[in-house]
């Protein structure tokens, strides 16, 4: 269907798609695709006693000031991680492999039940 969309356009409108097309897939690969992609998050630290939480990401720590929803699986943590200085909230996704069992199941106790941020003062 997209073909016979395409078999009709002009020549020089169809090589422009098709350049659009494959440079925004090569960015896409070398962004994404890399092993060393440079927004991800490397590290979390997360304070149940002091409901604080913040991650690492380029070589530098963020306070997380609000987790938008956790979703906790058997297999998987997904936390949507609301920061100063990022429009949109951040996704976390933590595999059960990636931690010790018994770090990992804290960590889905933790989003499941806890208070995750402490409220701001005066609020």
């Amino acid at each position: 269907m997209i073909s016979l969309y395409l078999a009709q356009l002009e020549p020089f409108v169809r090589t422009m798609l098709i350049a659009f097309t494959l440079l925004s897939l090569a960015l896409h690969v070398h962004r994404y695709g890399s092993s060393n992609y440079r927004n991800r998050i490397n590290a979390l630290r997360w304070n149940a006693d002091r409901q604080e939480i913040s991650f690492r990401r380029d070589e530098r720590w963020l306070a997380v000031d609000k987790i938008d929803s956790a979703v906790v699986l058997p297999y998987a943590v997904v936390l949507r991680l609301k920061t100063e200085g990022y429009l949109l909230p951040q996704s976390l996704v933590v595999m059960f492999d990636g931690l010790p069992e018994a770090e990992f199941r804290r960590l889905r106790v933790l989003a499941l039940h806890g208070a995750y941020v402490k409220a701001p003062d005066g609020v």
